[in-house]
């Protein structure tokens, strides 16, 4: 796969799983200002699918990530709140300068996140990911100090959400 990774200077998002069976990722709006990438499964894809192709939206591929963007279009930041299933999403909507980090409610897939010393924001669905990129920060800032406070951060932390 490819790295996933929010690059502020471009406002991009690169993907780290691709789904085989339902499209390539990171999936987008029509218009290409929404970008989302999606580790889950959307067990109503189907009705929603109908419902925002019924409002106008342009789906393309077949599975449960490509409606993602249209979801967000159509309902805004809450749009998760019509989902049913496990999931976790990255969304970039590049008109609002706006990112999102949303996961199912049970948390059955984690997103967990950080501030990188040069002020970028890293997530992953696992914490030794942060942890690498926070090792290769750490060695690009020269800031010896960066992993205990992460360390620190982990320990500390009632959930999977870091910052």
């Amino acid at each position: 796969g490819r790295n996933l990774d929010v690059d502020a200077r471009e406002k991009t998002l690169e993907h780290a799983i691709v789904d085989l069976e339902q499209g390539d990722q990171p999936v987008r709006s029509e218009r290409g200002d929404i970008v989302a990438v999606f580790n889950g499964e959307l067990y109503n894809f189907r009705e929603l699918r109908s419902e925002l192709e019924r409002a106008g939206h342009e789906i393309g591929g077949h599975g449960d990530s490509a409606l993602i963007p249209h979801a967000y279009e159509q309902w805004g930041p809450g749009f998760a709140s019509h989902f049913e299933g496990m999931f976790a999403i990255a969304l970039w909507d590049r008109t609002a300068e706006r990112l999102l980090l949303v996961r199912d409610q049970l948390g059955k897939k984690p997103i967990a996140y950080t501030r990188l010393p040069n002020g970028d924001i890293a997530f992953a669905s696992e914490v030794k990911a942060l942890a690498i990129e926070m090792i290769k920060a750490s060695d690009s800032t020269r800031q010896p100090d960066v992993i205990p406070r992460f360390v620190t951060q982990i320990l500390h932390s009632n959930s999977t959400e870091l910052i």
